[in-house]
């Protein structure tokens, strides 16, 4: 496959960005994961000039108050 490997760091939303300067402004990006993660990706994403409007989280977590049923998704723009 050769693709990249590992958890995403701010390099590689950078290498991404810059891999794609015409349209990397223009997206919507939706960021899944452990918290951390989002963090650095959604810090380097605004950092690199992406508006907060364009950034979707959706967060892992397995301590839910409730259970969601399967397939459901939380999901949320940033504020």
């Amino acid at each position: 496959m050769g693709g990249k490997t590992g958890r995403i760091d701010a390099a590689m939303v950078k290498d991404f960005l810059k891999s794609h300067p015409k349209t990397a402004k223009e997206q919507v990006y939706l960021v899944c994961g452990p918290g951390g993660m989002i963090q650095t990706v959604t810090a380097t994403l605004e950092a690199e000039g992406i508006p907060k409007n364009q950034i979707l989280v959706e967060f892992f977590s397995n301590d839910l108050p409730e259970a969601k049923p399967a397939g459901a998704a939380w999901w949320t723009a940033l504020p």
